[in-house]
């Protein structure tokens, strides 16, 4: 039987995080339909069959892909970071051997990791902010 979680109904922010999580997603998806469109009228200025454009369109493709594995690196190296001192807290918490500082240890560890997934992201999306209007 699979075990989804779900925040407590009597949860003062279980209604909060379920509108954080979709603002956020609006976010998301019109930063993205904004981006998108930008990016595709640089790419149709060009029209889609000269040779001017098949160039443009391979460097467009391999500076994003650059950009975008560089961000994918830096997440998984903050990703296991994370793991390992979830790991870490967890052993700790089953063996019923925790304090003060290993508490707040943990704390400041993950809002350091959530702190440069929003860089990560944050650097990705101008990389393709300046991609799709043609900047440097």
């Amino acid at each position: 039987e699979e075990k989804k979680e779900k925040s407590h109904p009597d949860s003062p922010f279980a209604n909060g995080v379920a509108a954080l999580k979709e603002a956020q997603m609006k976010h998301i998806h019109d930063n993205g339909q904004a981006l998108s469109k930008s990016f595709q009228q640089r790419l149709s200025r060009n029209g889609n069959h000269s040779e001017s454009a098949q160039e443009e369109y391979m460097t467009i493709g391999k500076d994003f892909l650059q950009s975008h594995k560089k961000s994918v690196d830096r997440l998984m190296e903050v990703i296991r970071f994370e793991m390992d001192a979830l790991q870490e807290f967890e052993g700790s918490v089953g063996r019923q051997k925790i304090g003060e500082e290993q508490v707040l240890n943990y704390f400041e560890s993950v809002g350091l990791c959530l702190d440069e997934r929003k860089a990560i992201a944050r650097d990705l999306e101008e990389a393709m902010e300046r991609l799709s209007t043609g900047g440097n």
